[in-house]
């Protein structure tokens, strides 16, 4: 793993009251919603299917555009309806799910995959003794 692949810059971390969410934004373009095919997804059913984009740029500045989701997106509780710069420590809200964007440039290694934070979501193994 190479320098670049354990510094992890911006982080959208988040929870329905119930589950934990944890996404790594590297640069580039992401779909967030409720679909499995989504690049970040959030099984919650105040979320879109396809919700909203989030755009981080190669500087690391980070933007969101509602995909004309049904519950709506707003960050720090102001309806979004263009294009939003998010900032770190700001908090962004899809549907009843809230979200905090966090920045993390002291190089330690706290990468958590879309597909392993779905994961962490599952409903725990119910077992009887």
């Amino acid at each position: 793993m190479t320098e670049t692949e354990t510094k992890t810059r911006l982080r959208l971390v988040g929870t329905d009251g119930a589950h934990f969410f944890a996404f790594d934004l590297a640069p580039g373009r992401y779909i967030l919603g409720r679909r499995d095919e989504c690049d970040l997804c959030v099984p919650d059913r105040t979320v879109s299917r396809k919700h909203a984009e989030i755009e981080v740029a190669p500087d690391n500045h980070c933007f969101v555009t509602d995909l004309g989701s049904h519950n709506g997106t707003t960050l720090n509780g102001a309806p979004v309806t263009t294009r939003v710069e998010l900032k770190p420590g700001q908090k962004i809200s899809f549907g009843q799910v809230e979200f905090t964007l966090k920045a993390n440039g002291d190089g330690s290694q706290t990468t958590m995959q879309p597909s392993v934070a779905r994961l962490a979501t599952a409903e725990p193994e119910k077992s009887v003794f």
